[in-house]
């Protein structure tokens, strides 16, 4: 049974009280700072992406889902992408919680979208050196196998939600084969983003 399933968005999202306590907390002046997606020797504030992932996005990925007429989103975070398969863990709620700690602070360098709609095609993750760190093999392995398992929709059927890991960012190749075949699985009329049957 998988334990996640893919974020719908179809029902109006529930309306959460301020956590109060929370908004009591005192916020110290200088607490937070912008994030440096740089080196210490060449600090880079305010950016989203790093020189490295940017050059990849501007140079490979950005024009190749453009010839396909797709987008490119860079920084998702995962929570944003799939959710906790809460009708297994309802009266788990330790579980439950366990299981979204998993997901939502972590990110996804590029997720790959119908432009029209937003449906998600696939994601993709630029391994560059930080990738490979123990810490970082370890948090690659879980994303992957949850991913694994994914329900789509309201079907309930279970399969992988893609994710390519590129570490020659100048070979797309497989990139382009899971464009092709989403182009082929889509239909194409009118931004129409529903899976063929």
């Amino acid at each position: 049974m998988a334990l996640f399933k893919k974020k719908t968005i179809d029902k109006p999202p529930k309306i959460i009280q301020p956590y109060t306590q929370t908004n009591e907390i005192e916020i110290p002046e200088k607490a937070f700072i912008q994030k440096n997606v740089g080196t210490d020797d060449k600090p880079k504030y305010g950016y989203l992406l790093t020189d490295y992932e940017l050059d990849f996005y501007k140079n490979q990925l950005k024009p190749l889902a453009d010839e396909f007429g797709m987008l490119v989103i860079p920084k998702v975070r995962l929570a944003d992408i799939i959710e906790v398969n809460k009708a297994l863990y309802s009266d788990h709620d330790d579980l439950s919680n366990i299981f979204y700690k998993s997901i939502c602070m972590k990110h996804i360098d590029f997720v790959i979208v119908n432009p029209s709609s937003f449906y998600i095609l696939f994601l993709v993750e630029l391994d560059d050196v930080t990738h490979l760190n123990n810490k970082q093999i370890e948090r690659d392995k879980l994303v992957d196998k949850i991913l694994k398992r994914i329900v789509f929709g309201k079907s309930g059927s279970v399969r992988e939600l893609k994710l390519i890991h590129v570490q020659n960012p100048t070979n797309t190749s497989e990139i382009r084969k899971a464009l092709i075949n989403n182009k082929e699985r889509f239909g194409k009329q009118n931004g129409n983003n529903e899976e063929k049957k």
